[in-house]
């Protein structure tokens, strides 16, 4: 480009009505008729002697009328100068162009092998390679969405050397694994702010413009406004996005153990408007696939489910990863677990019944044995052998027919429960009522849902269609959903504990009733964990279901609910940082990291140190960038070998591409935004020119002044 351009070079034509003025004038120096008169021979001497002074009077009125006629014309055709000369018209001498490229794994997905942020790179050489040929003199500072205060091109003079440098970089970007928001990126200024920013500077986003992101924009005007920065929208994103993505893969029990059957389930998500068929999905176990899972349709803008079965042999760590066929966005087709599986999980009952016969009968159902393997270790004890430093070997406790605890432990039962154990308290003749109304329903961490009641018993007169035992739709009674199941309706509870229901706590729920409506199973929590109580024993002392086949069942399951925490830990996504605490009695300070390779054969090991506090190791490991299964080799103070591992995964939901359902959304941003696809978008300088029609502007104001004095003038009308 030289010296001037127009943004508009065709408005140029109209320069033709140049000639107006001209025959306008000519046209009024025709309208006068010649009238010869003898008093007019002094007038006509006068005029003789002033006739080169007012020849040059009104060829100035004449270019002063052409002059307005071009400066319209030139302002309406939107000149461009070059900073050097553009300073003459109020045009701005440099800009500072801040390029913001969206480098979240969305970003990654690709049509004919070329991705969106191939999409964005090429727009920026392009940019870059015109404003370099204008001589312009602006500077770019070009930063990632993910760390904007680390920029990869920090702001520089735009030339041939920083487009060569650029070239040499770009290269080297690729999106990351991480899902984050632009908005993000440009409202919060905490975490990882950006580069000073100044009033004129011009902010161009390189997006795909995800709906997720952009339909609240409210926070991004506010900025835009306390910045007083000008935007480009460029949407580098496919026209018609689609994808399938494994969004969870999860154990359906948390019983796992060595020899027992663990099912494992997966979810996988349709973002799409048009339904998916035949995705085939492969599970893959500690390296070795398995058997493949085919989903015949998945609905559009939807999701299905599905499962297989895995059996470890061995305890230890086990990775487990579920694939399915590679579509547009890779990143997000895969999805890992990691799974620590003991050889047994040990659950601690203690029985006060009369020669221990309610652990008996659930000690059986259980853990049956043969070939029904259900990974569990019950351990009986009775009250009397139980001491506070028990419970951290169990992962759920049940309280069979017992009088009371001693304080210290029940201190530790209850410790337990708040960091996320699990508590079944069974009842019988043996309890102490008053006891357990005044230690575990004393104060608001209260292990019991309500106080105990006098017992009940059943009257024998009365005869009822009704069961004895009826259940809300909960998980323990998930195998009974639906209709009446006829083993429940065999159950005979004569003898139960009553309960206050007037006095329930906030969070109790009565989850079963006997069937005059008493409660007969309620459920409460504390802190992270669980707790139910049975109003009858677990034996059968007070009810024949221990005889009954729903008992097995419900045991089971109850156990599994114990084990579920009320609120578990957050899922591991990539971008966060693994934070890890263990006590120095325990273990070293050093630890060995394996990180998930690049290549199978490439295994990254780092050795790191942890922070040492008087009694606790700390050790922060991230942020993560990458998915799959970390592993950390600890090793204890007696010299044996610890490892723990955990899954980190993309968040699922950065891989809905859908985009907003109209482009009203940047409308809504104001008039200093403006929206353009990369392909449609042509570089140009009318940033950098946007003074200079405010100079024009102000020179034609004067010209038409100048025209009305002169007019005035050397009209006839003085």
């Amino acid at each position: 480009m030289g010296i001037l351009s127009f943004m508009h070079p065709w408005l140029l034509a109209v320069l033709v009505f140049i000639a107006v003025p001209i025959i306008i004038h000519f046209l009024n120096r025709l309208r006068f008729k010649r009238v010869r008169w003898a008093a007019m021979e002094f007038l006509l001497d006068s005029q003789r002697r002033n006739k080169r002074r007012l020849w040059w009077e009104q060829l100035l009125l004449l270019l002063l009328r052409c002059a307005v006629v071009v400066a319209i014309v030139i302002i309406v055709a939107h000149p461009m100068m070059s900073s050097q000369w553009g300073r003459l018209f109020g045009g701005t001498s440099k800009q500072n162009y801040l390029l913001l490229l969206d480098d979240s794994y969305s970003m990654n997905q690709s049509v004919s092998s070329r991705t969106s942020f191939d999409t964005a790179k090429d727009f920026i050489s392009r940019f870059m390679e015109h404003q370099a040929a204008t001589a312009s003199g602006n500077s770019v500072t070009i930063l990632r969405t993910s760390k904007p205060s680390a920029p990869i091109l920090p702001r520089t003079r735009i030339d041939g050397s920083s487009v060569k440098q650029w070239n040499t970089i770009k290269h080297s970007e690729q999106p990351t694994f991480l899902a984050h928001s632009p908005l993000e990126t440009l409202v919060d200024d905490t975490s990882s702010p950006l580069p000073p920013i100044s009033k004129g500077d011009h902010v161009f986003l390189l997006s795909d413009f995800q709906r997720k992101d952009w339909q609240q924009s409210d926070s991004v005007e506010r900025w835009i406004r306390s910045t007083g920065v000008s935007m480009e929208l460029i949407d580098c994103g496919q026209d018609t996005p689609s994808n399938l993505a494994v969004t969870a893969v999860e154990p359906t029990t948390s019983a796992v153990a060595t020899n027992a059957p663990l099912t494992i389930r997966f979810r996988i998500q349709n973002d799409s408007d048009v339904a998916g068929s035949k995705v085939v999905v492969v599970p893959r176990v500690d390296g070795v696939n398995g058997t493949a899972t085919i989903l015949e349709s998945i609905p559009a803008n939807e999701a299905a489910t599905g499962t297989f079965d895995v059996l470890f042999s061995t305890s230890g760590i086990h990775e487990i990863e579920v694939r399915i066929e590679e579509d547009a966005l890779p990143a997000d087709n895969v999805r890992y677990l990691s799974i620590d599986v003991p050889e047994s999980n040990p659950v601690l009952l203690i029985d006060g019944s009369d020669g221990r016969r309610d652990s008996y009968f659930l000690a059986l159902a259980l853990a049956p044995g043969g070939a029904a393997e259900t990974g569990l270790q019950p351990e009986v004890r009775s009250p009397d052998q139980i001491r506070p430093t028990d419970f951290a070997r169990f992962r759920t406790v049940f309280l069979l027919d017992v009088p009371k605890l001693e304080e210290n432990v029940v201190a530790a039962l209850r410790q337990y429960i708040e960091r996320g154990g699990g508590l079944a308290i069974f009842t019988g003749p043996h309890v102490d009522m008053d006891w357990y109304n005044k230690t575990l329903f004393s104060n608001d961490l209260s292990l019991l849902p309500a106080s105990l009641a006098p017992i009940k018993r059943i009257n024998s007169n009365v005869t009822s269609d009704q069961p004895d035992l009826t259940p809300d739709d909960h998980p323990i009674f998930q195998s009974f959903k639906g209709e009446r199941s006829s083993f429940l309706d065999t159950i005979a509870i004569d003898t139960w504990t009553g309960i206050d229901e007037s006095k329930l706590r906030k969070n109790a729920k009565v989850i079963a009733r006997h069937r005059d409506q008493s409660p007969l199973l309620v459920e409460n929590s504390l802190g992270r964990g669980r707790v139910v109580i049975v109003l009858t024993t677990a034996g059968d002392e007070w009810t024949s279901w221990p005889q009954n086949p729903s008992y097995v069942v419900t045991s089971l399951f109850l156990n599994e609910y114990l084990l579920q925490p009320i609120s578990p830990e957050p899922p591991s996504l990539v971008g966060r940082t693994w934070n890890l605490e263990w006590d120095v009695a325990d273990y070293r300070p050093s630890a060995n990291l394996t990180s998930p390779a690049v290549s199978p054969d490439s295994p990254v090991v780092d050795k790191l140190e942890s922070r040492v506090n008087e009694k606790h190791c700390q050790l922060a490991i991230g942020p993560i960038e990458r998915p799959g299964v970390y592993r950390l080799d600890r090793t204890r103070t007696d010299g044996t070998a610890d490892s723990i591992a955990r899954a980190f995964n993309v968040d699922p939901r950065e891989g809905d591409l859908r985009k907003p359902e109209s482009d009203r959304w940047s409308m809504e941003l104001g008039s200093s935004v403006r929206y353009s696809r990369a392909e449609s978008f042509v570089a140009s300088d009318r940033e950098a020119s946007s003074g200079i029609n405010t100079g024009l502007v102000m020179v034609l104001a004067g010209l038409l002044l100048s025209e009305q004095i002169l007019a005035y003038r050397l009209g006839f009308h003085r």
